[in-house]
């Protein structure tokens, strides 16, 4: 899956975050499943690292409920990495905003529609 993800997934930048996501078929327990990267080049210490990461999991986890509802609502499933870029520990509120922002974009892209969606 996660092979996938980076010979045919799209990719964009939502600050502090890459992220790679692809559009499946496959029967998945939940509409999205998620991953987090931080990068040990940057990050020598675990502590860091699983700092960024439960920040980033925790964002994702409180705007789940309203990005899964528009992803079964449409019948959508996707696979999402978020990639950590800066090298520096940010505050929990910037990671959030990444999170929100890069759930708007897929939101966006997904809804051939042209239905308006919930605008974050």
């Amino acid at each position: 899956m996660i092979e996938n993800l980076f010979s045919e997934g799209e990719a964009f930048f939502s600050y502090p975050f890459r992220v790679l996501w692809l559009e499946t078929n496959e029967n998945q327990d939940s509409p999205a499943k998620m991953a987090v990267s931080v990068s040990s080049r940057k990050f020598k210490r675990a502590v860091k690292r699983n700092l960024i990461k439960r920040r980033t999991r925790e964002a994702y986890r409180l705007n789940k409920p309203t990005f899964s509802s528009f992803l079964i609502k449409n019948e959508k499933s996707i696979v999402l990495l978020f990639l950590y870029t800066p090298s520096d520990v940010l505050e929990y509120d910037v990671i959030e905003k990444g999170i929100v922002n890069a759930i708007g974009k897929i939101e966006r892209k997904l809804n051939k529609n042209g239905e308006k969606t919930e605008m974050r």
